[in-house]
């Protein structure tokens, strides 16, 4: 549990996890003047392979606060996720970032919900994306769909109940799903 915490003026990610990860929690930590992201997490797959479990799962990202960040590393994210699944995102104030407020590099596993967010003033330095960005380039082979079988068809995700401002010309609006990502 990360809790109550100021990250701020720090050249790299506030929070980051890595691998083997379950039931992290972030909450109530304001982040502000990072260098990348504020909270990142990224698991590993043998190559499609993700039934080992080598990556953060049932973390908790909730109600933080977030602004003026990607001062060094422009793809910056408040959260970002790879091969990471059943991540919940609620209750975070968001704002003043160059990209998307939240970005979920592939469809490993799903799983996640993202609600009652706000996130404005995003994408400020590309017009890109969305205030959420999603990708999906590669099939991962989990049991998160039903919790035994083995499958690439991961478990759905749900958004809802955020309040999204898609300001600065952002080209994916408010949620935009790029190259073949699915099940929200």
């Amino acid at each position: 549990t990360v809790t109550g915490c100021l990250f701020e003026r720090l050249d790299s990610n506030g929070v980051s996890l890595n691998g083997w990860n379950r039931g992290a929690a972030v909450t109530r930590n304001e982040f502000t003047n990072l260098g990348q992201n504020a909270v990142a997490a990224w698991g590993t797959a043998d190559g499609y392979d993700g039934t080992g479990g080598l990556q953060p799962r049932g973390t908790l990202v909730n109600e933080n606060f977030c602004r003026d960040l990607g001062h060094i590393q422009k793809q910056s994210s408040f959260y970002f996720q790879a091969v990471t699944a059943q991540t919940t995102l609620s209750r975070n104030i968001v704002f003043n970032i160059p990209r998307a407020a939240i970005n979920f590099n592939d469809g490993f596993g799903g799983a996640n919900e993202i609600a009652d967010n706000l996130l404005f003033n995003t994408c400020r330095e590309s017009s890109d994306h969305g205030a959420f960005n999603s990708w999906n380039r590669l099939p991962y082979l989990t049991t998160l769909r039903d919790g035994k079988t083995p499958s690439t068809v991961p478990a759905d995700n749900e958004v809802h109940n955020n309040f999204i401002v898609a300001n600065y010309a952002a080209d994916g609006d408010c949620l935009d799903n790029d190259d073949g990502s699915s099940y929200y």
